[in-house]
């Protein structure tokens, strides 16, 4: 609704005081007087903006809401119009330590300290901006590893590690060191309480020790683990590099762990289709190489060939007829590696 007052009643004559009331927006004043009319356009903007509670610190891995408001300048600030989180500017002076996504969802990413700042820009009153900053400290507490099942195993078995306190994969060392390319590890799972990884194929067989780190200076928690077999010892991978005579096999919906060592880049597996359907292959691994995978059938006609360096799965999912196919993995990756991965054939019919 408009205002409307007798400027005969303004003392001193000729001044009056607008005042800004809760709500951002814009709106004219006219002064009338002796049949002269004065227009002018005022713009109502907020005062401050304010990031609301936000916590001292976070922890390693955590995602934290954050918010904030709108405020008039008056004492005590009155909150202005309905604010969302995403109509402010989130940044971070840290994104190592702490990343903070449009809606204001603060992460821990490693230990250390980030200013999170919220920024309103008003495009009612050009240039106008306000911003608030705090400080974050991201901690990582010390997990606890109570137990390695099992405590023995071959190359490429899954391993759960049993303890508290696990919130990222990148918490998992072998031998003291996060594993790399030489050291190739497939991240199954990671709760609070369950650490799942595939072991890797290591160099010798042997005692070795699965740590979970704080990072990204300490290592802890370390607990023995024996390798038993090397990584000249995987029973699917033929001498010729041919078709293999006794592969490693899977029935759809299955998923076999395997790997590359010594200077072998092949894997074959022999799949078998018990129900025509739809059926995806997919292959997981931390290694960062450059894998393709091959889907033949039975006489060994390509079906689909995929690149997994690239994050488009070209193979997508397939329509087989009952009976056997084979997977062929080749690593283009050149030299000598050991690298474990995963392959998992869906059943998409379910």
């Amino acid at each position: 609704e408009a205002d409307t007052i007798d400027a005969t009643e303004i003392h001193p004559p000729g001044r009056f005081f607008v005042t800004g009331l809760s709500g951002v927006g814009e709106c004219t004043i006219t002064l009338t007087g002796g049949g002269v009319e004065k227009t002018v356009e005022v713009v109502n903007v907020a005062g401050t903006i304010v990031i609301l509670e936000p916590p001292v610190q976070i922890n390693f891995g955590q995602a934290v809401q954050f918010g904030a408001g709108i405020f008039t300048l008056d004492d005590p600030p009155v909150p202005m119009d309905p604010f969302q989180n995403s109509d402010a500017v989130w940044t971070s002076d840290a994104p190592n330590n702490a990343s903070v996504d449009a809606d204001g969802v603060v992460t821990g990413v490693s230990a250390g300290a980030a200013n999170i700042q919220a920024c309103w820009y008003n495009d009612l009153a050009e240039g106008y901006e306000i911003c608030d900053e705090v400080a974050v400290l991201v901690v990582v507490a010390p997990p606890t590893v109570i137990d390695i099942v099992p405590d023995a195993a071959a190359a490429f078995t899954e391993v759960t590690v049993l303890g508290s306190g696990f919130v990222s994969a990148h918490q998992l060392y072998i031998d003291g060191v996060f594993p790399d390319n030489d050291n190739s590890v497939v991240i199954t799972t990671v709760t609070d309480t369950e650490f799942k990884f595939i072991w890797p194929a290591l160099d010798d067989d042997g005692v070795h020790e699965v740590f979970v780190g704080v990072p990204p200076d300490a290592i802890s928690n370390g607990e023995p683990f024996v390798q038993t077999e090397g990584i000249s010892a995987e029973p699917n991978e033929p001498a010729n590099n041919l078709q293999a005579t006794t592969p490693i096999g899977i029935d759809a919906g299955g998923s076999y762990i395997g790997g590359f060592g010594g200077g072998d880049d092949f894997d074959w597996i022999e799949v078998t289709v018990g129900v025509d359907g739809s059926y995806a292959p997919e292959v997981d691994w931390n290694s960062g190489q450059d894998l393709d995978l091959y889907f033949y059938d039975s006489t060994l006609t390509e079906i689909c060939h995929s690149w997994y360096e690239q994050p488009e799965n070209e193979c997508g999912t397939l329509e087989l007829t009952a009976g056997t196919y084979w997977v062929e993995l080749n690593d283009y990756s050149g030299g000598v590696f050991n690298s474990t991965y995963r392959f998992d054939l869906y059943d998409m019919n379910e």
